[in-house]
């Protein structure tokens, strides 16, 4: 699946050359349990932005919540920062597997997802 940027009209585009550059990065590590199809645990993030909060997944209708979210974005005009801490803040579902996460959230009207890859330094 080709993923892509979505244009939002206050980003301008050396922020997004930032990310695909990767001169701008965020990392998120989760932490969880699962009882029965629900799995909930925590998770931080850092990078350009950076935080905490708490989540739960449910496995049989694919919704997804955060709560307690907090963060710090280190750079004022990284607008992208901005819209990543929103979205962790307004989930509403998820979609993959170990490998590939997808966090759904509502934008002005539109669903959006951010991407996650799982990371090895090996």
């Amino acid at each position: 699946k080709n993923q892509t940027w979505y244009k939002f009209t206050d980003v301008k585009d050396d922020n997004y050359q930032a990310y695909t550059s990767r001169t701008k990065t965020f990392t998120m590590y989760f932490a969880g349990l699962q009882s029965g199809h629900i799995i909930s645990g925590t998770f931080n993030f850092n990078g350009t932005v950076s935080g905490s909060g708490s989540w739960s997944a449910d496995g049989s209708n694919g919704t997804f919540t955060t709560s307690n979210v907090s963060g710090n974005i280190d750079d004022s005009t990284d607008i992208i920062a901005q819209k990543i801490l929103y979205g962790l803040q307004h989930t509403k579902a998820y979609s993959g597997d170990v490998n590939n996460l997808f966090i759904s959230f509502d934008y002005e009207g539109t669903t959006l997802q951010m991407s996650f890859s799982k990371y090895s330094s090996n």
